[in-house]
């Protein structure tokens, strides 16, 4: 019996992504309310919409490599 090689999921790193993209949304939406100044609400939405793109860009490159 032959094993088929499984294919990569990345369900995890897009729905980070996904998440992601929505901080990133959030952010613009806070910055640009007032004339592009930002405050500390939209540095945190900022911050961790990067931090989860970084996660999630190492969980894709985690599961390509695992599959390989």
């Amino acid at each position: 019996m032959t094993v088929s090689p499984q294919r990569p999921s990345y369900a995890l790193s897009l729905w980070f992504l996904g998440i992601a993209v929505l901080g990133l949304a959030q952010f613009y939406g806070k910055a640009y309310r007032n004339g592009f100044q930002l405050n500390a609400i939209a540095w945190a939405w900022l911050i961790g919409s990067l931090a989860l793109l970084a996660i999630a860009g190492l969980l894709a490159w985690r599961e390509r490599r695992k599959r390989g």
